[in-house]
């Protein structure tokens, strides 16, 4: 018996994820896919009416970048649960001492060009 369901992309399987969490009465998890997630609900508007019950009603959401809830949001109608980030590190990454800098600095591991 699954104490919770996480479906790693909701324009995919969230689609079956829904079906699982309800069978067995366990929360649903949703990550957000960077800008895929958008493009391709985006692309089925004949589901778009199941995506956005599966976004509101799922227990919690974690977005890749920080854009894409509010993106969410505004293509499918608001959450009412909690949506957070989820850091992705990858192969290449390794933890390095913070350091002090003269100015600001902004980085991200995420396209900003698709940001604005």
């Amino acid at each position: 018996m699954p104490e919770l369901v996480h479906a790693h992309k909701l324009s995919v399987e969230g689609l079956a994820g829904d079906i699982v969490a309800e069978r067995y009465s366990v929360p649903l998890i949703l990550s957000i896919q960077g800008d895929s997630d958008l493009k391709i609900i985006g692309a089925k508007p004949s589901l778009r009416a199941t995506y956005a019950r599966i976004w509101k009603g799922a227990d919690m959401a974690f977005a890749f970048a920080p854009w894409n809830g509010p993106r969410l949001d505004a293509l499918l109608g608001a959450r009412s649960g909690p949506t957070g980030l989820l850091p992705c590190p990858g192969p290449a990454d390794e933890r390095i001492a913070p350091k002090v800098a003269a100015e600001p600095v902004i980085r991200s591991a995420f396209h900003l060009g698709v940001a604005g």
